[in-house]
């Protein structure tokens, strides 16, 4: 069970909610088996629906506010159609507003109690899970229209995978419920051959059908240094993340190339979207090659600070001399450098957008706090910006320092960066899935 240890007050208030009733949660990306669990869920959250090859699950979740970690858990109702379920598990995509995207691999009929099924044997489902507490109704859950619009810029393999059922990548589908109440969901493809500078941009408006908006310009948008990154095109189509600002802008983010993408999604439906790419801080792209780099979303994150700001935080490693770069010493061994900037949205094409440095913590900042003591002098993980208080980001303490699985210990701390202060700590559920970020969203429920 999660426990939750509260050291400091905040050090300003809270940013207001963008919707009213809406809360801030830290939203576990891979399911659990509910049978499998010991944790109490809220049986209020539970919705039964079918797949769409005819098999009836549970769904429902362990809403908590955040820093603490919501889950998702799912049953079979009946016989399990397979031995070993761990591939076929409901997996959280988006979220925004009182509404969840899921996605979930679905085996055939024919495939009743095997131990191991092949691609051939499933099918990609898409449901659309809501809340209901805007609308002061029960949760439901709905199946969403599958999309079979040939990804034009993917090296496919054959004409026969074309028009398979579309899978919704956590990296590359956003979920964006609008100022009017309406919802969409947007995935993004860009070019992996020349141009580079276009994208294609598959949207369902939810109750319509799905809509390819193909050779979308992507317009470079220089800051005040230039734009860096420009000569890595051949390799930046794939994306790291994705997240929602207000209810209006979408953001797609490559950590390893060094920039984000921006789409303007209220824009009128019938107009050519507006994409916009813009570097990351130049400081923090990394110049080295692909096999050199670490898992950038073990140490990067973004998310919304307000309705048209992106807050972006790094942890960077440094050597025992306070330069950047790995130390090879082993007191240095796990230094580490902590620092926020903050990139304030314009649509308009004259106006520079900049990266403005916020704030920068150091790991002995940080460890001589008298609220950390007890806690492992490690390099922090995947760090989530709190989507009340940007100033607030949220890290993966980890203790590998045991023998049996059981003795693992793990926790969530909550840091001020502004005041340089820790706000709480808090030992992570084993249900917490532990190799991935969060997601961050605000849910009303």
């Amino acid at each position: 069970m999660e426990t939750l240890t509260q050291l400091n007050g905040p050090s300003g208030s809270p940013a207001p909610s963008s919707a009213a009733g809406q809360r801030w949660v830290m939203l576990d990306r891979f399911s659990n088996r509910r049978a499998e669990s010991s944790a109490t869920v809220d049986g209020n959250t539970m919705v039964a629906c079918r797949t769409s090859t005819g098999w009836p699950i549970n769904v429902s979740f362990n809403f908590t506010a955040a820093p603490a970690s919501s889950l998702v858990y799912f049953d079979w109702v009946g016989v399990a159609p397979v031995e070993d379920d761990r591939f076929h598990r409901p997996q959280v995509i988006a979220a925004h507003g009182d509404y969840i995207l899921l996605e979930m691999m679905v085996p055939h009929s024919s495939s009743v109690k095997r131990s191991a099924i092949d691609s051939s044997d499933i099918t990609i489902d898409h449901f659309l899970y809501e809340t209901g507490a805007a609308a002061g109704r029960p949760p439901s859950m709905s199946m969403l229209p599958c999309c079979k619009i040939p990804k034009l810029f993917e090296h496919c393999g054959g004409p026969s995978r074309l028009y398979r059922r579309r899978r919704m990548g956590m990296n590359d589908t956003g979920l964006l419920r609008l100022s009017d109440d309406e919802l969409l969901i947007a995935q993004l493809k860009v070019a992996r051959d020349e141009p580079y500078d276009i994208a294609d941009l598959y949207v369902l408006r939810v109750g319509h059908e799905w809509e390819l908006k193909q050779a979308v310009p992507v317009v470079v948008v220089r800051d005040d240094e230039g734009s860096k990154g420009d000569e890595a095109s051949s390799r930046w189509w794939d994306m790291d993340a994705v997240f929602s600002i207000g209810d209006r802008f979408l953001c797609w983010v490559n950590y390893n190339s060094g920039f984000l993408i921006l789409c303007d999604m209220a824009a009128d439906q019938e107009a050519i979207p507006k994409l916009w790419r813009v570097s990351l801080p130049a400081e923090a792209v990394l110049d080295t090659d692909d096999d050199d780099q670490t898992c950038m979303q073990q140490s990067r994150n973004m998310g919304a600070a307000g309705p048209r700001a992106v807050r972006f935080v790094s942890i960077d490693p440094r050597c025992c001399c306070g330069a950047p770069g790995t130390s090879t010493c082993a007191q240095g061994r796990f230094a580490f450098r902590v620092t926020t900037w903050t990139l304030a949205i314009s649509t308009d094409q004259l106006v520079a957008m900049t990266w403005v440095k916020d704030n920068v913590l150091d790991c002995y900042e940080l460890w001589a706090l008298p609220s950390y003591k007890g806690l492992p002098r490690v390099y922090p993980e995947y760090p989530t910006v709190s989507l009340d208080n940007p100033d607030i980001i949220c890290f993966v303490i980890k203790d590998d320092n045991f023998v049996r699985y059981e003795d693992w210990k793990v926790w969530v701390v909550e840091v001020d960066m502004r005041s340089k202060s820790l706000l709480s700590a808090s030992r992570c559920s084993t249900d917490r899935s532990m190799g991935s970020c969060p997601l961050s969203a605000k849910l009303q429920w």
